[in-house]
């Protein structure tokens, strides 16, 4: 059996992996005229069938997409810009450890360019940030882990994305050509298992803080 090529760099996903959501969610929620709660109720069940955030979306909104809707939600002024207190708990102290451990640390995830400029202000310790809307690719294309490859400068084989999605995150950055990691945080965390695809995880954690000590135990650096 081949050897696993030793991991590099890291690159972060962002929206409910290194950043909970809840707010831009509660956002979303007087966006369309209804409750958190409701909102919730939703979400959770659209999830749990496997749906994605448009699946959400379009039910409150047929025939729409999150990409297509969120510049209307933002020039209402109902989502609040990300701040430390989103960064889910031992997040920034997990990725500077990664750092200290000799790794390439990236940050990059479908978002508008608002985003990266939010998160590039927190001034995490990481090398660089990007979102698809500056990369001009989304997940789940090959070419979007292509380039975060290539920004920290390694080979895809020695590229570990970590992200909470089981499809965006986990068996796209597979067929890449990268490895993968996972975080059991957020909606789709929480809510979405599979036994097999998680078996192709370099690393499967409850929670962001114990990332930087689960990989280490099963990384050669």
């Amino acid at each position: 059996m081949a050897a696993v090529p030793a991991v590099h760099g890291v690159v972060f996903d962002i929206g409910e992996t290194l950043f909970d959501r809840t707010r831009e969610w509660a956002g979303w929620a007087a966006w369309f005229g209804t409750t958190p709660h409701t909102f919730s109720a939703v979400f959770g069940a659209v999830v749990a069938a496997g749906g994605g955030v448009d699946d959400v979306v379009q039910r409150f909104r047929p025939d729409s997409t999150y990409a297509q809707l969120r510049p209307e939600v933002d020039a209402a002024g109902l989502l609040p810009p990300l701040t430390e207190s989103d960064l889910y708990p031992g997040a920034r102290a997990a990725l500077q450890q990664l750092r200290d451990n000799g790794l390439v640390i990236g940050v990059a995830g479908n978002q508008p360019a608002a985003i990266g400029g939010q998160i590039r202000d927190l001034a995490l310790p990481v090398d660089w940030v990007a979102v698809s809307a500056e990369l001009g690719v989304r997940k789940p294309a090959p070419a979007f882990f292509a380039e975060c490859a290539e920004r920290c400068g390694v080979g895809t084989d020695q590229l570990l994305y970590v992200g909470d999605q089981l499809d965006q995150d986990v068996t796209a950055s597979l067929a890449a050509g990268c490895q993968a990691g996972r975080v059991r945080t957020g909606p789709w965390g929480r809510l979405q298992h599979d036994r097999d695809v998680e078996a192709r995880c370099r690393v499967v954690v409850a929670t962001i803080a114990q990332l930087a000590d689960a990989l280490a135990a099963d990384t050669e650096f």
